[in-house]
């Protein structure tokens, strides 16, 4: 390693308006430079990067890590840093082996606390009696007195470390107990107050049934299984349901049922006690059924099952009664014919006019003189009304 070659090893600032020069660097220094810098990352295999301006810090703190490590080879033992810890302070720790021979005494500055007990004598101070008396062993035990304590966590199935298990405690100065379950984002608070009454943070579950409540329950919007009125509309609804109503006649001596159906395509039908036939039903247009047989329309149409559909037997029967002439109405003839003849001769002549034929007069023959023989003719007409 070298200084800048100026007499006393320094650089010196110029000062051109004096005409002073500063100090000149020269090649053989700046290659001694480089040099000393780049074998502190080159020494722990570090390679060389131009876009790395890092590399010594990199270096000097490869060197210092890779000393720490060979500590203990050097001591022959594992090293422990005392004090500085999380919650400690700066105190001295000496331990040493007990001038009695006792154990292993602590020392805390000028404080003796006493011999260390390790795991393998555990055991004996246990089974003391004296321990018994004062402490419930950890596996289980029977306790002689009350147990106070703030907070009951379980912890099965749970690291010791985890706060978020379940947990049974009293609120401050509050005579209750609430049971805390449930994840740690979502906690759920059980509730038994000072009174006894217990508040759930969901509704319970009874044999895998859900008891009713003031929340899903209202009476005053219930009707009654023995009467009561509705405000509103009562809908009998479920799907894949075919929604019935029953009807049953329960007076002493009978038990009988009908029932009011809903109707495919509309409409409603009742139903017989044995409910395998429909004996009455109205479609959502308003026509009747009898069994199943059409037997009435919205517009008053009725079917007779020996005479058809009653606007037909109507239509009829007023057909023919507007073809007879009302009573004192005047016929029309509309037909004329002459009927005969009648002859003088020895005997007895007869001539009729046909059915539906009135008579309306007579003619004769020219009668001049009183020759013989002379003849007669009916005159007939047939007759309508208007």
């Amino acid at each position: 390693m070298q200084r800048i070659n100026t007499p006393d090893g320094n650089f010196h600032a110029g000062d051109p308006s004096a005409g002073v020069k500063g100090t000149v660097v020269t090649q053989p220094f700046m290659q001694a430079v480089q040099e000393e810098l780049a074998a502190v990352p080159e020494s722990v295999g570090i390679k060389l990067d131009p876009n790395d301006n890092g590399q010594l810090l990199k270096g000097i703190q490869k060197i210092v890590g890779n000393a720490g490590a060979n500590y203990q080879p050097v001591l022959g033992y594992t090293p422990v840093q005392q004090g500085t810890g999380a919650l400690q302070g700066q105190n001295a720790v000496k331990i040493g082996w007990a001038t009695d021979g006792s154990g292993l005494r602590v020392t805390i500055d000028t404080t003796d606390v006493g011999v260390v007990a390790f795991a393998s004598q555990l055991a004996a101070y246990a089974s003391q009696q004296w321990v018994l008396n004062n402490a419930v062993p950890k596996g289980g035990g029977a306790m002689t007195g009350p147990l106070a304590v703030p907070q009951v966590q379980l912890s099965q199935g749970y690291a010791d470390n985890d706060g978020t298990k379940p947990l049974i405690y009293n609120d401050p100065s509050v005579r209750n107990v609430v049971f805390r379950t449930g994840p740690s984002n979502a906690y759920k608070y059980t509730v038994i107050d000072e009174n006894g009454v217990m508040n759930l943070p969901a509704r319970p579950s009874f044999a895998g049934s859900t008891p009713w409540d003031t929340g899903n329950f209202d009476p005053n919007s219930k009707l009654n299984t023995s009467g009561g009125i509705v405000g509103g509309r009562l809908a009998l609804s479920k799907q894949g349901w075919q929604a019935d109503f029953q009807l049953r006649n329960w007076r002493d001596g009978q038990d009988v049922s009908s029932y009011l159906r809903a109707r495919d395509g509309g409409g409603i039908e009742i139903i017989n006690n044995a409910y395998n036939g429909v004996i009455w039903s109205v479609n959502d247009w308003g026509d009747m059924y009898f069994r199943d047989q059409h037997r009435a329309t919205p517009g008053g149409n009725w079917f007779f099952e020996n005479h058809g559909w009653s606007n037909d037997v109507l239509n009829d029967l007023y057909n023919r009664d507007n073809s007879k002439a009302n009573a004192g109405a005047t016929c029309q003839p509309y037909d004329f014919a002459e009927f005969g003849p009648l002859r003088q001769s020895t005997g007895t002549t007869t001539v009729d006019a046909p059915d539906s034929w009135f008579v309306k007069g007579i003619r004769t023959d020219n009668w001049n003189g009183d020759a013989a023989p002379r003849t007669l003719f009916l005159r007939c007409t047939r007759i309508r009304n208007t």
